[in-house]
């Protein structure tokens, strides 16, 4: 084979793969509950303030792993930006405070995680396993009125 068709077949490999992974990518976000997420609390203002890095968010009842993103806390809600090329598929977030309804630390074998239920749906959760982002969230969290307002819905509004 020739240099020049080595560099077709190359280009035409990559041009393959790319497809493959944006048509999963747009799958995985659809299957996995991000896009109903996403499109619930859209992040409709550009990133600002500390993130980390966070490769442990699972989102839903059964449990699905979001992409890798960055999340961090401000003092309207959680913000989740996938890292690039998923940012194509799964849209950035802005999940308020006020939509959430039910906090919960969860320890497994290796690792523990704050799971966080939100909205009216039975199988909105998203779980966080970042030690950084946990504590940033608890520490928002135990702010008071974000607290008493959870301590109420649970109590049944007492």
């Amino acid at each position: 084979m020739s240099t020049g068709g080595a560099f077709v077949l190359l280009a035409g490999l990559i041009g393959v793969a790319v497809v493959v992974l944006g048509l999963m990518s747009l799958l995985f976000a659809r299957v996995t509950g991000w896009r109903a997420l996403a499109r619930q609390f859209p992040a409709r203002t550009a990133f600002e303030g500390p993130f980390v890095f966070v490769n442990g968010v699972i989102l839903g009842a059964w449990g699905w792993n979001a992409p890798p993103l960055w999340a961090g806390t401000d003092e309207v809600g959680i913000r989740l930006r996938p890292v690039a090329p998923f940012v194509l598929a799964f849209r950035p977030v802005h999940l308020p405070w006020a939509a959430i309804r039910g906090v919960e630390r969860r320890e497994y074998l290796f690792f523990s995680s704050l799971e966080l239920r939100y909205g009216e749906a039975a199988g909105a959760r998203i779980g966080f396993a970042s030690s950084r982002l946990v504590t940033a969230i608890e520490r928002r969290l135990g702010d008071g009125a974000i607290v008493d307002s959870l301590r109420a819905a649970k109590n049944g509004g007492d």
